[in-house]
């Protein structure tokens, strides 16, 4: 165990015995009167735990769900625009059991590429780097404890593709 886990562990014991006494006071005219065996408390306590950790679970589907609808298209640093779609995934890619596949050029794209005459501003990127990006955006979007530590990364990622800032791709 390191320190961190022995520090929670602490600061729950501790927390838990404040808020048992403030609770019970305010609980004993009409929760501790009545003579309820342990096996009822315990099996109240656990469902109710149980029941929590289900709707957390739902709002968590729910949440990803949203961001995997909205977020299949992009473009990283200025490349061209990409869109992708998802599927059920648990390789190198995948991100909460999803991996991104599919990735293409948008048709627009596309059509104004086959056109000698129009100029189009843009690069192609890596398949692996894409997949890699869009990886930690869902990370970024799903994760609020880590969204401080990623965006950094997902900006520096977006510097190094724009070639307006820097000549290093061209």
């Amino acid at each position: 165990m390191n320190k961190e886990t022995i520090k929670g562990v602490i600061i729950g014991v501790i927390s838990s015995l404040i808020a048992s006494g403030i609770f019970y006071p305010i609980t004993k005219k009409w929760l501790w009167n009545y003579n309820c065996p342990v096996w009822l408390w315990l099996s109240v306590t656990v469902g109710v735990c149980l029941i929590y950790k289900l709707i957390k679970c739902l709002i968590f589907r729910r949440r990803l769900n949203d961001i995997l609808s909205e977020y299949k298209e992009g473009v990283f640093g200025d490349s061209f625009p990409y869109t992708w779609e998802y599927k059920k995934s648990y390789g190198p890619y995948s991100v909460y059991g999803y991996e991104p596949y599919n990735i293409k050029i948008k048709e627009e794209t596309k059509e104004k590429r086959s056109k000698p005459d129009i100029y189009l501003f843009g690069h192609d990127v890596p398949e692996d780097a894409l997949k890699r990006y869009i990886q930690l955006y869902v990370t970024y979007k799903m994760n609020k404890g880590l969204q401080a530590y990623i965006l950094p990364t997902l900006k520096y990622l977006d510097y190094t593709q724009d070639s307006q800032k820097h000549q290093i791709l061209y």
